[in-house]
């Protein structure tokens, strides 16, 4: 089932011995559904507006959503130069 409270109310309600499990894809849009909020929160705090060209989280947004593997040489250090800043731990942690 999806991440919808609802769904999972419903299906204990009328299965009660029934498992609820998550499926990979939901699992993952909501990681990444998070790791958005967070991003936007930290950069709002930091900079005080919304990310721009330039902003270190900005930046990296769409890096942020590829597995450590698949990063190039190139995207790592962008992401670390990302998280050099303190502030922006909040982010590397989600």
């Amino acid at each position: 089932m999806d991440g919808f409270g609802g769904y999972k109310t419903a299906a204990t309600d009328e299965l009660r011995d029934a498992t609820a499990v998550m499926d990979p894809f939901h699992v993952v849009a909501l990681v990444g559904a998070k790791l958005d909020l967070t991003g936007q929160r930290i950069q709002q705090l930091t900079c005080g507006r919304r990310g721009r060209t330039g902003d270190p989280l900005y930046g990296v947004r769409r890096t942020l959503r590829t597995r450590v593997p698949l990063l190039s040489t190139r995207q790592r250090a962008r992401l670390e130069a990302a998280f050099a800043d303190d502030d922006h731990l909040a982010v590397l942690v989600t």
